[in-house]
């Protein structure tokens, strides 16, 4: 019976802790989320959209959803460049995009 009850609290504990585990996934990172939208605040679909860490050269390329939307989650920290670009809009860019630590930039 000691031993049946040890296995509950242990199962317990490891129940109760795992949350706090699971909600640190972007420990150590941030994210930048925006919307593509034209001249007229139309949103436009199917954008891409290059973000580059400026000191490093990392990239990541993403593609807007219907709603002109885009997130990049579990970025590296530092300061970024974003490009977006499609067919018949040209391009736009913004540059010096600091992202810290658990922070969304938008």
């Amino acid at each position: 019976m000691t031993n049946t009850r040890a296995r509950v609290l242990i199962c317990l504990a490891v129940a109760i802790a795992a949350p706090g585990v699971w909600g640190q996934s972007d420990a150590g990172h941030g994210s930048i989320q925006g919307r593509i939208t034209d001249a007229s605040a139309k949103v436009i679909q199917g954008a891409e959209v290059t973000l580059r860490e400026t000191r490093t050269g990392y990239a990541r390329k993403l593609v807007t959803d219907a709603e002109g939307n885009y997130r990049a989650g579990a970025l590296p920290i530092g300061t970024f460049s974003v490009e977006a670009t499609a067919p018949g809009f040209g391009s736009a860019k913004a540059d010096e995009i600091a992202v810290s630590v658990g922070e969304t930039k938008r």
